[in-house]
């Protein structure tokens, strides 16, 4: 992608699991989509470990948001909003960061850097990049899913999306 929004942005897409997340309980790190750019390996990165969601972009991993993703006990499958938020143009702080789930927030973070980010990135989706050189453009085998992992309507927009318009995205039906 050579016209990534550089100073805000929302990743939104519904996800649906096997059961548990990783079929018969293991304990590896599956990526539900990783981005990269040419200078940072993680633009924005959300993987999954046993029932809780990490969130990493700009190449700070700045938290993860516990047992909001499908838990362990959930015997069917069902379908899991999630978005992601990023904006350079907050005028509390320098930068934000805002994941939902469903339509409520769950991981709010603030940080002071400020950066924008570069135009190019490379998007793959239920995996992560194999190396950090940007001109790599394979998946690393061992976070790729392969145990039934589904997802729909994955959207990238050119703007941190309000509150509101992530619980009509959130509200509204899977079309698979």
């Amino acid at each position: 992608v050579d016209d990534f929004p550089t100073d805000q942005f929302t990743v939104s897409f519904w996800a649906k699991s096997v059961g548990y997340y990783h079929t018969g309980g293991s304990t590896q790190t599956k990526y539900l989509f990783h981005i990269k750019g040419p200078n940072n390996f993680n633009l924005a990165t959300i993987y999954a470990y046993r029932d809780d969601l990490y969130v990493t972009v700009m190449d700070y991993s700045y938290g993860y948001t516990y047992n909001y993703w499908q838990p362990s006990s959930t015997s069917e499958p069902t379908w899991t909003h999630v978005a992601l938020t990023f904006n350079t143009r907050e005028s509390s702080c320098a930068t934000r960061t805002m994941v939902y789930i469903d339509g409520i927030l769950r991981s709010n973070y603030c940080y002071g850097n400020g950066e924008a980010l570069t135009r190019s990135a490379k998007i793959l989706l239920n995996a992560r990049w194999y190396s950090s050189t940007y001109t790599d453009s394979y998946a690393n085998p061992s976070y790729t899913d392969y145990t039934g992992m589904s997802m729909a309507e994955f959207a990238i927009f050119d703007t941190a999306l309000d509150p509101t318009s992530i619980a009509t995205l959130a509200a509204g039906q899977v079309h698979k």
